[in-house]
């Protein structure tokens, strides 16, 4: 949608604007829902919901997937979130099955289980590929989630204050 039909379709007396019905916004768009105490509205350039992950279908039917990513999650509201999709179909999930053939050669997957994510990464793609690219990039996803302000929180959960208002 080009700006100018957007900019006359979004009401113009909503308190919070949602850019992005990805899982964020989605999140955001929850929160607000449930605080009750600002109108909002919530816009996507897409016509359903899906950030950066979707399915795009060509005219002779292929469908070519879009997104490099699966859901992780380390919060337990959010995986609750997920679980509560309307319906099964809602979501697609299959198992990667991914073999690299070597001629003459072959590798019989570890027996034991990994004892971290870590060694789990060592063992698929090996210690270099882990240590150059693996390693820096998990620890840079890692560094992006806020450590909370311990003064703030302790306060808040005294005065039974949400956050943000």
């Amino acid at each position: 949608m080009a700006s100018k039909e957007l900019a006359d379709t979004v009401p113009s007396d909503v308190d919070i604007l949602v850019i992005g019905a990805c899982p964020t916004g989605l999140g955001a768009a929850k929160r607000l829902q449930q605080v009750k105490s600002a109108s909002w509205l919530i816009i996507d350039s897409n016509e359903t919901p899906s950030g950066l992950v979707s399915t795009d279908i060509t005219p002779e039917g292929f469908l070519f997937d879009v997104g490099g990513h699966i859901i992780f999650s380390h919060y337990k509201y959010f995986d609750c979130l997920n679980r509560a999709l309307p319906k099964a179909e809602d979501w697609y999930e299959h198992q990667l099955v991914s073999f690299i053939r070597y001629e003459e050669a072959c590798a019989r997957p570890a027996s034991d289980k990994p004892a971290n994510f870590d060694v789990w990464n060592t063992r698929n793609i090996g210690e270099r590929l882990n240590e150059i690219f693996i390693r820096p990039y998990n620890f840079k996803l890692g560094k992006r989630v806020a450590s909370p302000n311990l003064k703030l929180l302790t306060s808040n959960v005294i005065l039974n204050k949400v956050a943000g208002n």
